[in-house]
């Protein structure tokens, strides 16, 4: 059952995707995106409409997103960044957007909100 839903999570965010971004699974339950020229809004607005496609998909699953930008540093550190948002998107309600902050390491920006009424996974 796990992997049929992984399966159509996948469908839904490459469906939603430009063929110029990389959708790839990251981990057990974690997918990452890379959205070349999209800039830290442009992603934002991504992970936005993603988040609620996956609201529609009949698998009845949310999803929580960490986004962030690459201004300097390391492909790691990008990571480490998106990491720390998603986490803080997991644990401040889930089925949200968090955005990393590029002054402080630990993301601050509440994007989203989920809807009432929808379990978060």
């Amino acid at each position: 059952e796990g992997d049929r839903i992984l399966k159509a999570v996948a469908k839904v965010l490459k469906d939603n995707l430009r063929e110029t971004d990389l959708i790839a699974r990251w981990g057990g339950e974690e997918f990452l995106a890379v959205c070349p020229g999209n800039g830290v809004e442009g992603a934002r607005q991504l992970a936005e409409k993603l988040r609620l496609a996956l609201l529609e998909c009949p698998e009845k699953v949310t999803c929580s997103f960490g986004v962030a930008e690459l201004a300097e540093g390391s492909f790691q550190d990008l990571i480490k960044k998106a990491d720390q948002a998603l986490y803080y998107a997991k644990e401040n309600g889930r089925n949200r957007v968090e955005v990393a902050s590029t002054l402080n390491p630990t993301p601050v920006t509440r994007v989203s909100t989920p809807a009432p009424g929808r379990p978060s996974r």
